[in-house]
């Protein structure tokens, strides 16, 4: 993924948007705020699109290094906090995302997946129970020219996370909110950004992945492939990532306003229940 430096950093001129966007934007904004974190990919990216001299290239690599080392073992902890000793709660081994949240608190380190998670979080504290994180796929088609029929479709992870809800209006996950790009918008409005945050070598390993294994399949038919006789046709879509049940998210909720100062906003002292 390209980062670009200048395509979020303006806040985006909400006033004839809809209200559940601008509140989803209060939500990410609320997130970076109450979780700061430092992101080793943006380390990278600044060191990787600026003319600096290429000792301080290398000084910078060896910095996101050790900090991408960090967010792994973080990572690993909470996902086995026994294994690494780490005396926790029931509750909190039970609800999602909190032993995620605490260490990320204490490194201040975290990529997208991090911030995905932390904005849920924050959708909870809020009363936005209705809200999940979600990944960013490239689906993947390929279409026989000769016939026009779909032969093969599968979908390639773009290694992007983030966080969907309804915003509390029942109508399914409607609504994106992004804080390591900085963003919240409906999710045609977040399909278009990542489109601008995205270039075609980002869709290379996917589509060659994708690729192989109907080259494999066909083989196991007995059939040949040719690239020639194909469309290769490719789409975004947004992938849930993990479906707890609204009580499991009421119960991240009432921990987040418990533990995390500040985390609610003013008009949402008292969340629905």
């Amino acid at each position: 993924m390209q980062i670009s430096f200048n395509l979020y950093n303006s806040s985006p001129n909400f006033t004839s948007r809809k209200k559940e966007i601008r509140d989803a934007d209060d939500i990410q904004r609320k997130t970076r705020q109450t979780f700061p974190m430092m992101s080793p990919t943006y380390i990278d990216e600044f060191y990787g699109v600026t003319k600096f001299r290429s000792k301080n290239k290398s000084y910078a690599r060896r910095i996101s290094d050790k900090k991408y080392g960090t967010i792994a073992k973080s990572r690993d902890i909470a996902q086995y906090p026994d294994a690494f000793g780490l005396r926790v709660s029931q509750f909190e081994k039970n609800t999602p995302y909190v032993i995620d949240l605490n260490l990320m608190k204490a490194t201040k380190l975290g990529n997208c997946m991090e911030n995905a998670k932390a904005a849920v979080a924050t959708l909870c504290a809020n009363g936005y129970y209705n809200s999940k994180r979600a990944g960013l796929y490239l689906q993947v088609d390929f279409v026989n020219k000769k016939t026009g029929e779909l032969e093969h479709s599968e979908l390639g992870s773009l290694d992007h996370s983030f966080a969907v809800t309804d915003m509390n209006e029942g109508n399914g996950y409607k609504y994106v909110v992004d804080p390591w790009l900085g963003f919240a918008d409906g999710v045609e409005g977040a399909i278009s950004r990542f489109k601008q945050v995205y270039s075609e070598k980002d869709y290379h390993i996917p589509i060659s992945d994708i690729r192989y294994r109907f080259v494999m399949k066909k083989r196991r038919k007995n059939e040949e492939f040719y690239s020639e006789n194909y469309d290769v046709k490719t789409r975004m879509k947004i992938v849930i990532m993990e479906d707890y049940s609204e009580e499991k998210m009421k119960d991240l909720g009432d921990y987040s306003r418990i533990m995390y100062d500040g985390i609610v906003l003013d008009k949402n002292k008292n969340p629905k229940e």
